[in-house]
């Protein structure tokens, strides 16, 4: 067993996007709109780099205007993809 657990979901951004993508799109969205992960640093210690998130946010604007449910509504993968785009901004910096 090792003393320290690292997730680094950087570490293989191309096989992270992989099972990354398989998550329903509504749990994206929550973790995605949580801004309590961001502030808090949850999603910069699981993804250091923000590879993995960036190579999932163009995955995301590639689906455009496709709708999913969220609640009792409905939303874009495109709108979801510039939250996105906008938390990589904040945390992590431009491209």
């Amino acid at each position: 067993m090792p003393e320290q657990i690292v997730l680094n979901f950087d570490a293989d951004p191309q096989k992270t996007l992989v099972d990354l993508a398989a998550l329903p799109v509504g749990i994206w969205h929550k973790l995605i709109a949580n801004d309590a992960l961001w502030a808090g640093g949850v999603i910069q210690i699981l993804f250091p780099s923000g590879a993995s998130l960036r190579q999932l946010q163009q995955d995301l604007m590639q689906q455009g205007l496709r709708r999913y449910r969220i609640g009792r509504g409905t939303a874009t993968y495109a709108e979801l993809a510039y939250r996105l785009e906008i938390e990589l901004i904040k945390h992590y910096g431009p491209n």
